[in-house]
């Protein structure tokens, strides 16, 4: 079990993952994930909604739709992101990784809106780039 709070701890989960490996995470640079977490981009894993268990302060988030068929949701008490979810999949969770209390396995396996980057950062490394949402081939 992999356990993660919001910033002020108000907000508590849960995720079971087998061999704690959350799986694939991407790096998204869209001008909404930047402004959400107020950073240069943000690292999210997808996880299976039947995985993750809010375990204390649900009634301290609320959900906010960012753009069309993209929700994210924040601790109330404190304004920290807690996760998202989309309607292209509706079946998984995307949790910040941030929000994690203890090391997890998380595969990076690309850069997504490599287009809204900020100019003052340079990617290194050689994870695939992509101008736009991220697609394995």
């Amino acid at each position: 079990m992999i356990h993660g709070q919001c910033l002020c701890g108000a907000v508590t989960f849960e995720i079971d993952v087998p061999d704690d490996h959350l799986g694939e995470t991407r790096f998204c640079y869209c001008r909404e994930c930047r402004r959400a977490n107020g950073s240069m981009f943000s690292s999210n894993v997808p996880v299976p909604r039947d995985r993750y268990r809010m375990t204390a302060g649900q009634d301290n988030v609320t959900e906010y739709k960012s753009s069309p068929g993209t929700v994210r949701a924040f601790c109330t008490t404190r304004g920290s992101p807690v996760y998202a979810h989309t309607d292209q999949a509706p079946d998984m969770i995307r949790i910040r990784l941030g929000t994690l209390d203890e090391p997890a396995k998380a595969t990076p396996i690309a850069h997504a809106w490599v287009s809204e980057k900020p100019e003052w950062h340079d990617i290194a490394g050689d994870l695939p780039q992509s101008p736009q949402e991220y697609t394995a081939s």
